[in-house]
């Protein structure tokens, strides 16, 4: 379970257009806030 404030590592997702991005050039960037769904897409 991740806190607030807590570091993570570099990980690569595809955007909507397929197109692969990683967490690194994302900050490189500028800010960034990650929000991930809690139970999102679970059938259960």
């Amino acid at each position: 379970m991740l806190s607030k404030g807590d570091l993570v590592g570099d990980f690569s997702l595809q955007d909507q257009h397929g197109n692969t991005v990683t967490l690194d050039d994302l900050v490189a960037s500028g800010p960034l806030v990650l929000f991930f769904y809690y139970k999102a897409m679970t059938y259960s």
